[in-house]
């Protein structure tokens, strides 16, 4: 059960600093997004922000509204791929942590029983 709590403690705090990074992160930007700028003949990141398309901006109704990236072709056009990875990992976390609510417990159970 010690080692459980140690895994359940570490695993809070990870997600609070990655939170809380997020955040600072957020505020810093301000709504400006950096001139991508290729140095020393190096390409690999302009590519890469143009392949996200980390200008462009995308709306809740584009990802989780009746009518989504996933079901309309239009609004999956309009939609930045930086968005489409976000909702996509948004519904893989989801799926894990419900997986780890219902299996934690039930390890925990099998592992030291009612009586210990």
């Amino acid at each position: 059960m010690r080692k459980f709590r140690n895994a359940a403690l570490a695993v809070a705090t990870a997600t609070t600093v990655a939170i809380s990074g997020v955040s600072v992160a957020a505020a810093e930007n301000d709504g400006q997004t950096p001139p991508a700028t290729e140095q020393d003949g190096v390409s690999g990141s302009s590519k890469l922000w143009d392949k996200l398309e980390l200008d462009k901006q995308a709306t809740g109704d584009q990802l989780f509204g009746k009518e989504n990236w996933k079901n309309n072709e239009e609004i999956k056009a309009d939609t930045p791929m930086w968005a489409k990875i976000a909702d996509s990992l948004f519904i893989t976390t989801a799926a894990i942590s419900v997986f780890g609510l219902i299996v934690a417990p039930i390890y925990n159970f099998l592992r030291y029983g009612i009586n210990r």
